[in-house]
């Protein structure tokens, strides 16, 4: 069975931090739960840990006329990207936004079938080129409007032709929070669509609606799922994304920062400077026995700093 939040923090304070007198506790449950998840995360940065199947995380809907979109937090680096309805374009190019610049003109208005895809286009955005085409968006002007009772949402003299049942729409402007989120449609008329989701009343708003034109389908190295919290202690909650004895090393990355807090009873900075040294090299024999769990059979160079030949 692995190590649970429970096991580590309560070993940390009893072992290593010597704060056993629960009356008065010189770091709260939450303190170290906060520091908990800073050294979780820099060992499972060195795990590398690959997504391609958390849809919250590596699948993002591309939409007609829109050309740049949110990447999970999670995400610390996009390794690949492809299409998931329009397959035979296969993998998408990586690209720099600064070299389209200076090789396509105008290039973030051009439309098309995606072919590049740019992850630094600004904090936490990508960008693709070229964008889908304008067709299934539909932009409103005081005139859309959505109806509880008969999972409507209309535009007054619009044109929902393009649209058809089991499309997915994504609404954004609404005014409502409710409605800016993703529909299916079931039913289109001309001026008006049904969907099979809840929608809020909202009359006359500027909403605007567009297509999921196709998904982007992301191979990427992310941070864990989640973050630990107070309620992962009382419920003792496995630590499962990490082998056991990577796991164990926790406990220094916990205290060389917890030996920090500006408190006359807590504040020890060789004690910190002691388990940070400590949890450096832990880092280091975590990223030997990864290397060795991925070291292929005929070694053919060193690795620097490791003496593991790969």
């Amino acid at each position: 069975m692995s190590l649970t939040v429970k096991d580590i923090i309560d070993y940390t304070r009893s072992s290593v931090l010597d704060d056993t007198d629960s009356q008065k506790y010189l770091w709260e449950n939450a303190e170290l739960i906060f520091l908990l998840n800073r050294a979780y995360n820099e060992i499972f940065k060195l795990y590398g840990r690959k997504d391609q199947t958390t849809t919250a995380i590596v699948q993002i809907a591309l939409l007609s006329n829109l050309g740049y979109y949110a990447i999970d937090s999670r995400i610390l680096k996009i390794d690949s990207a492809r299409l998931s309805t329009n397959t035979d374009y296969g993998a998408l190019q990586r690209e720099l936004e600064s070299r389209l610049d200076a090789i396509v003109s105008d290039w973030r208005s051009l439309t098309g079938t995606p072919t590049k895809y740019c992850p630094g286009a600004y904090s936490n955005y990508l960008t693709v080129y070229p964008k889908f085409d304008a067709t299934a968006e539909y932009v409103g002007s005081s005139d859309i409007s959505f109806d509880s009772a008969t999972k409507t949402i209309s535009q007054t003299d619009g044109d929902f032709s393009d649209l058809t049942a089991g499309d997915q729409v994504v609404v954004t402007g609404s005014g409502v929070t409710a409605n800016n989120t993703t529909f299916t449609v079931a039913t289109v008329g001309t001026d008006s669509f049904t969907v099979s989701e809840t929608v809020t009343d909202a009359s006359n708003t500027s909403a605007t609606i567009r297509k999921v034109r196709d998904t982007l389908l992301l191979s990427a190295t992310v941070l864990p799922s989640s973050r630990f919290s107070t309620d992962d202690y009382d419920n003792a909650t496995e630590i499962t994304e990490l082998r056991d004895d990577h796991i164990e090393g926790l406990t220094d990355g916990i205290a060389k920062r917890a030996f920090l807090k500006p408190d006359t009873y807590a504040y020890f900075p060789q004690k910190a400077e002691y388990h940070r040294g400590l949890f450096e090299e832990f880092k280091r024999q975590v990223k030997r026995d990864i290397i060795l769990l991925h070291k292929p059979d005929h070694t053919r160079v060193i690795r620097s700093g490791t003496g593991i030949g790969y």
